[in-house]
């Protein structure tokens, strides 16, 4: 979905995912999902909402100590602050 460019589908269905993985508290799904919507947010020019995902993905982040999702991460904020 994310891939063919139907942006505010994808950032529905990941809404969606997110109210799932916080009913199982599984932080690493959450932290990728909410790195995945920054990005999409960032291709949607929906800059102020970005912060928003980058801070909840970080607060996921803190106990998991998983170098691809802060890998992720660094690359997200980075495509974002080229933007502002």
């Amino acid at each position: 979905m994310y891939g063919k460019g139907e942006l505010s589908d994808a950032t529905d269905y990941i809404d969606e995912s997110i109210e799932i993985f916080q009913d199982l508290n599984n932080k690493t799904q959450l932290a990728s999902l909410n790195i995945l919507k920054a990005n999409i947010l960032i291709d949607r020019k929906k800059l102020k909402k970005v912060e928003k995902c980058l801070d909840k993905a970080e607060k996921y982040m803190k106990r998991l100590n998983d170098p691809i999702l802060e890998s992720n991460l660094q690359i997200t904020k980075q495509k974002y602050n080229d933007l502002i």
